[in-house]
């Protein structure tokens, strides 16, 4: 009995790359991904009518997941946004806000776990990439905001 070649299908691993063949053929090339050259996390902690801004020294900031708790007993609104900042670095006052940008309802008491399985992009404003978020609500809250992600 012969078998038909035309139908398989095989996969091969070599060298960092894996090659689909079809009846022999290379039908395609992919490359396994590699770690981000520049990671980057920072923690910004805020009150009520606070604005903090965070973000890398150098590069475009690519949030992979945002870790919030909000650690009153209150529900607390949350702005999250990419800020327009009248200095140098994000440690600068913040004077405005672009996109991207988010509004989040925190329950009281808990962490909200968001990830970007393709991550959030933070565009230069200024010549600086930066995350900010700002508690909106009315109440006095705190509120910790753990960003994750890299820059290039």
């Amino acid at each position: 009995m012969a078998h038909r070649q035309s139908s398989v299908v095989a996969a091969a691993v070599a060298a960092g790359a894996i090659a689909l063949c079809f009846g022999g053929v290379p039908f395609a090339q992919a490359q396994i991904p590699a770690f981000p050259a520049n990671p980057f996390s920072a923690t910004i902690t805020i009150t009520s009518g606070q604005k903090k801004a965070a973000g890398p020294a150098a590069g475009t900031l690519g949030v992979t997941s945002l870790t919030i708790t909000n650690f009153n007993n209150s529900t607390q609104q949350l702005f999250v946004f990419a800020p327009v900042l009248g200095g140098p670095n994000c440690a600068s006052q913040i004077t405005g806000g672009s996109n991207p940008s988010y509004t989040l309802i925190l329950e009281p008491n808990r962490t909200l776990q968001l990830p970007f399985p393709t991550p959030l992009i933070f565009p230069k404003i200024g010549g600086i990439s930066c995350i900010a978020a700002e508690v909106t609500t009315v109440q006095t809250g705190n509120v910790s905001i753990l960003v994750n992600g890299y820059s290039q």
